[in-house]
């Protein structure tokens, strides 16, 4: 896992949640922006990415310090994502 290792850590970016161009544009969002991640009582903030993904989808790499998917995803429902 990243967070064990020291070298890694020193790579890793800061959090980030990736999105669809139409629904960051349909949320009222930009690139960059600092958006908030918000599913089964547990919420974190994180930069957004415009990414090549399918629409209606997010994506959160798993193991970044200071935003842990898992807790997000825990229990099953919906993520939701709004501006900061």
């Amino acid at each position: 896992m990243v967070r064990r290792s020291r070298a890694l850590r020193n790579l890793q970016k800061k959090p980030f949640v990736e999105m669809n161009d139409a629904d960051v544009k349909a949320l009222g969002l930009a690139d960059g922006d600092e958006v908030t991640l918000a599913a089964n009582g547990t919420s974190v903030t994180a930069k957004l990415v415009i990414a090549d993904i399918v629409a209606g989808a997010v994506f959160v790499p798993y193991d970044q310090e200071g935003l842990r998917a898992n807790e997000l995803l825990s229990g099953g429902g919906r993520v939701e994502v709004s501006g900061s």
